[in-house]
């Protein structure tokens, strides 16, 4: 009993003491981040269900304020290379990817403090690879390009 007393005051003063004011369902910020940070999740998240996480960058760029002096940002994708599959899926698919960012955006903390103003794709630095350029052109139209002399068209 004596022993039951002292676990019971110990566990007692370790409780924090704080008033339901204090309660918050956000979720708590990782060291280094900030809203931008939870943006890049976000993205980040939804690239890597979409299986294209690996072929882009991703940099959350502010804009400036927003409707109701909220500030807004964009997500500045920047494709890493032709990597066949995950990028043309990313292309034909960018105003999908677009929406589905932005629903998991206002299912989040981040939509109550900031403005979300979309996805901004760009091609890589160096677009000089045309041989892997026609690469992916093959694979979107086939082996035969109807453009080339001798396609029948």
């Amino acid at each position: 009993m004596f022993l039951k007393r002292i676990v019971h005051r110990v566990l007692r003063e370790r409780r924090p003491r704080h008033g339901p004011e204090d309660v918050t369902d956000a979720m708590p910020l990782e060291p280094g981040g900030g809203v931008e940070a939870e943006y890049e999740r976000i993205v980040r998240s939804v690239l890597r269900r979409w299986g294209a996480e690996d072929c882009v960058s991703v940099r959350i760029v502010r804009t400036g304020e927003g409707s109701g002096e909220l500030d807004s940002f964009v997500a500045m994708l920047q494709i890493l290379g032709w990597t066949g599959r995950p990028v043309l899926r990313l292309l034909v698919g960018l105003p999908f990817l677009e929406k589905k960012v932005a629903k998991a955006v206002r299912a989040h903390w981040v939509h109550e403090v900031s403005e979300f103003r979309g996805l901004w794709l760009r091609a890589p630095e160096r677009i000089s690879e045309a041989q892997e350029l026609r690469s992916v052109l093959d694979q979107l139209a086939g082996k035969r390009r109807p453009w080339e002399p001798g396609s029948g068209s």
